[in-house]
């Protein structure tokens, strides 16, 4: 129950308290991985930016309700991660 509104006004506003579970986070960052291949090195990294955003956006709207902002911020870093990877990888040695 909400403490501040229920205070205030007294209402009684109820919140869900739901989250992504483990074997979810890990699929998603399987989904990435999958689209994220070494040799995407060599391709523009807007068109993969463009294949990852539906299943990211899409999980994200799933989980949307709920507090998941900790998991939420898991697969971002897992995200960017995988996309520095792929630009430094695309980088010309130095030699």
């Amino acid at each position: 129950m909400s403490g501040k509104l229920w205070e205030t006004a007294r209402k009684r506003v109820y919140f869900l308290q739901r989250w992504p579970s483990t074997t979810s986070v890990k699929r998603v960052k399987q989904r990435v991985k999958e689209l994220t291949p070494r040799a995407a090195c060599h391709h523009d990294l807007r068109e993969t930016i463009a294949k990852i955003n539906p299943v990211i956006r899409g999980w994200g709207g799933y989980f949307a309700t709920g507090n998941a902002s900790t998991k939420f911020n898991q697969v971002d870093s897992y995200v960017w991660m995988r996309l520095r990877k792929l630009m430094r990888r695309a980088e010309p040695q130095a030699g």
